[in-house]
This record gives structure tokens, C-alpha cells and sequence, in this order.
């Protein structure tokens, strides 16, 4: 009987030992890894930073602006006005009958002058309008000037060669007067002057050389203005030692202003048309209307 208790209680001692055997310990706490490890792994991904903004870059003070060169250009002519007591002849030059066509210029002899024209180019000694104004007209006091006017500084006056072509046609200027005579052409023109009582000249203006200077010493109506290598080239410039002359305009207007009172012999200068004159009363401060009509062709 005490043997088989025995036995019964080796038999539970046994099996309390296989039960313990196969039930899990419990763990301890988990070590963290080595520190070399550590250190090698990627950060956790977080909220993103905002970068501050950067400050603006410093700004340079304003720089001075250099200095404007002063204008080139040739000193303004002073208003017309008439002093007290003087007086404004005016009026138009006009044709008798029907206006002619005006007739074509042919610059075939240079072609560069004909690439400078798309178009056909006319002749400017007979230029009329169609109620018979005549341009290119010289309209100018001929004698009865008493007193004459003070001498005072003349502004030069322009003369351009332009499209094989002088520009103006006609101009008046003074004794004295310089004239500057320009080619803005980039040929070679020459500028050759036929005159009477004026000392000739006759140059030649290269591309390069742009503007040459005259004086006329003595009065003389007409010189002719002419280059010898372009034979269609033609200009005309009254010479006057008194300002009261003028150039009529496209419809054969003009204008002499502050002219004194006084009995004048007033001409008519054309190229084509013979030369018209008539004697003219000018009373003080007036306003004188005198018309022209040319009739009579040159030989």
C-alpha cells in the first residue's frame, strides 16, 4: 500500500515537472540596439520645416544720369512780325491759260539714282497747280528800299542734294549769308555754281564728305546751281543785300513782310517764265495785296 503511494507521487512529481518545462518564461525588457547601429538608421520622416524667407538683396543707390549733349541743330529763325509802321506785300503768281503737265526726268545714265525713286520723277522748273498757281516763283523788291535794314547775325541756310535732286529748288539769301550745302546722297555729286557777279565755284562731294559752306559777296538774280556729272540737277538762289524777297509756294502764294512804307519796283523771277514787274504804294502798317501773271515763255 505504501509502495503504490509512493509511486502515485513520483508519477505527479514527473508530470508538475513536464508542465513546467513547456510553459513560455516571461521576457525581460528588450535591449536597444548597439549604438553604431543606432546611428546608421535614416531619421523618421517628420513635418516638413518651412524655410524662412531670405531677405531682399540691398539695393544700389540710383545712379546719375550723364549729362544731355546739347542740340546740333541750326539756331531757329526768329518769328515774322512787323515793327510799327511797316507793312506786308503779298499776293500770288499765277500763268495764263491751261496748266502744262509737268515733264519727266530720265536718270538712266545712273543707276543708283534710279534705285533711290520707285516711282517716276518730275521736273521742277515749271511746277503748276491746277488754277495756275506757279511754284518757284522769286518775288522781290527791285529798287526803292531807302533805308536799309540793320546788319544783324544770318542763320545759315540749308541747300540738300537728295535723290539725284536739289532741295530746294529756289532759295533766297542774303550777301554774306552762309549757305551750307549738303549731300545725304552717299554718291558723288559735284556743286557747280554759274554765276554773273558772284565768284564761281565747282566741287565735288564725295559719300564722305558731307556739307560744304558758301557766301555770295555781290547781289545777283539768278545763280545757277548745277551738277556736272547728273545733267537734271538744277537749283536756283537770289542774291539780295535787303530781306525782302520771297519764294512762292505749290499754290503761287507769297509774302514779304515788315516792309517799310514806300514806293517799290517789285519783279518777278521764273526760269521759264520772262521776268514781270510792277510799281507797288505801301503806305505805313498796310496790308498790300499784288498779283502776278506770267505770259510770256523765254526765248
Amino acid at each position: 500500500m505504501k509502495r503504490t503511494g509512493a509511486i502515485l507521487v513520483l508519477v505527479l512529481l514527473l508530470g508538475l515537472a513536464v508542465l513546467l518545462h513547456r510553459t513560455p518564461r516571461a521576457e525581460g525588457p528588450r535591449r536597444s540596439p548597439r549604438p553604431e547601429v543606432a546611428a546608421a538608421l535614416p531619421p523618421e520622416p517628420g513635418p516638413a520645416a518651412v524655410a524662412a524667407p531670405e531677405p531682399p538683396p540691398p539695393q544700389e543707390p540710383p545712379r546719375p544720369r550723364p549729362p544731355v549733349p546739347p542740340s546740333v541743330r541750326p539756331p531757329e529763325l526768329s518769328p515774322v512780325y512787323n515793327l510799327p509802321g511797316n507793312a506786308i506785300l503779298r499776293g500770288s503768281v499765277k500763268i495764263l491759260g491751261e496748266p502744262p503737265p509737268r515733264k519727266k526726268i530720265r536718270m538712266l545714265s545712273d543707276p543708283k539714282c534710279v534705285e533711290k525713286h520707285p516711282s517716276e520723277v518730275l521736273k521742277d522748273d515749271l511746277v503748276v497747280d491746277r488754277d495756275g498757281g506757279v511754284k518757284w516763283a522769286f518775288v522781290y523788291i527791285a529798287s526803292g528800299i531807302n533805308n536799309q535794314p540793320p546788319k544783324e547775325p544770318l542763320p545759315p541756310l540749308l541747300l540738300d542734294q537728295v535723290g539725284c535732286m536739289f532741295e530746294p529748288h529756289m532759295l533766297g539769301i542774303r550777301t554774306g549769308q552762309p549757305l551750307n550745302i549738303y549731300n545725304t546722297d552717299g554718291i558723288l555729286h559735284l556743286a557747280h555754281s554759274i554765276a554773273t557777279d558772284n565768284r564761281e565755284f565747282n566741287f565735288g562731294m564725295t559719300p564722305d564728305e558731307q556739307c560744304r559752306t558758301v557766301t555770295f559777296s555781290q547781289r545777283e538774280v539768278m545763280v545757277r546751281l548745277k551738277c556736272d556729272i547728273h545733267p537734271w540737277m538744277a537749283a536756283w538762289i537770289g542774291v539780295l543785300d535787303h530781306p525782302y524777297f520771297s519764294v512762292t509756294s505749290g499754290t503761287g502764294s507769297y509774302g514779304i513782310p515788315n516792309l517799310p512804307a514806300g514806293r517799290y519796283v517789285v519783279q518777278v523771277w521764273h526760269e521759264v517764265y520772262a521776268t514781270v514787274t510792277r510799281e507797288v504804294d505801301v503806305p505805313p502798317g498796310a496790308d498790300v495785296l499784288l498779283d502776278f501773271i506770267l505770259d510770256a515763255r523765254k526765248q
